[in-house]
């Protein structure tokens, strides 16, 4: 976002319940991802945006909502970073996170997935950070969204017609770059107007490995769409 905001455009930097600084509403059901897109589009209703202004940025599972979100909306544009693309293989992955949370909290996570989810570029600085970010996550919050990625419907893509960036990390495991190819193969827009930006050395954490080239990749693409 500091890239854009130093380039003159205004984000909105969207909190998903459970998830960073947002909680579960209490007797609320949890979210899904028709159910975050659908808040999404309630913001900037609630923010007198055009959706055909916004140009949509979502990373990992983020990447749903905003596939979501082009499929059924005429945005600016969309922004994948690391997408995920749901999966029969990844209910099994998320499901056993799950377990694994229930079992030894976020404690397990910040232990293994900050080795295991970086790239050969991530320095011990960035490392850390991860860590104290999945630390910082409420256990009922982040159990909530794995259930979300392991019951994900693909969306559907092929009615997707806004420019598409990707943005893939080269050492990315959890969304691999032949998952992102794959999106960008169905995406629906022309093939000139969509792209896909891969980051030698890069895991699935883009935006703590890579943050300047992350942001100018977004930047350059912003500027081209008018």
């Amino acid at each position: 976002m500091g890239h854009l905001a130093a380039a003159g455009y205004p984000s909105v930097a969207f909190d998903v319940y459970g998830s960073g600084l947002s909680e579960l509403m209490p007797g609320t059901e949890d979210p899904t991802f028709d159910s975050i897109a659908q808040d999404v589009e309630s913001l900037i209703s609630k923010l007198n945006i055009p959706i055909e202004n916004v140009v949509a940025v979502g990373h990992s599972m983020g990447g749903i909502v905003v596939a979501k979100l082009a499929s059924r909306n005429k945005l600016r544009g969309a922004g994948l970073i690391g997408p995920v693309l749901p999966k029969p293989t990844m209910a099994g992955i998320f499901n056993s996170r799950v377990e694994t949370v229930m079992q030894h909290g976020m404690e397990a996570m910040a232990k293994t997935i900050p080795l295991a989810a970086t790239g050969s570029r991530a320095n011990s600085t960035q490392k850390a950070f991860i860590r104290a970010l999945l630390l910082s996550q409420k256990t009922d919050g982040y159990i909530a969204l794995c259930n979300a990625i392991a019951k994900a419907e693909r969306p559907s893509y092929a009615d997707a017609h806004s420019p598409l960036l990707i943005i893939a990390g080269e050492e990315d495991k959890t969304s691999p770059v032949s998952d992102s190819e794959a999106m960008l193969e169905s995406w629906g827009c022309d093939n000139s107007a969509k792209n896909i930006r891969i980051l030698p050395g890069v895991g699935h954490w883009h935006c703590i490995e890579a943050a300047d080239e992350v942001g100018s990749a977004l930047e350059d693409f912003v500027s081209k769409l008018g």
